[in-house]
């Protein structure tokens, strides 16, 4: 969980560096909704088996 945050600050640091205060947001919204997807998608040891998302 830690190093989820750690990149969100570092990617919204760098959207917000290269698009500005208003495309920084919008670009660090859909890319956190496209890794938290992944997060949802990818299978992981902690799932029961069988388990269908």
């Amino acid at each position: 969980m830690l190093a989820d945050l750690f990149c969100a600050l570092l990617l919204g640091t760098f959207a917000v560096v290269f698009f500005g205060w208003l495309g920084g947001l919008a670009a660090l919204v859909i890319i956190e909704a496209c890794l938290v997807g992944l997060d949802w998608l990818i299978p992981s040891t902690d799932d029961a088996a069988g388990v269908v998302r």
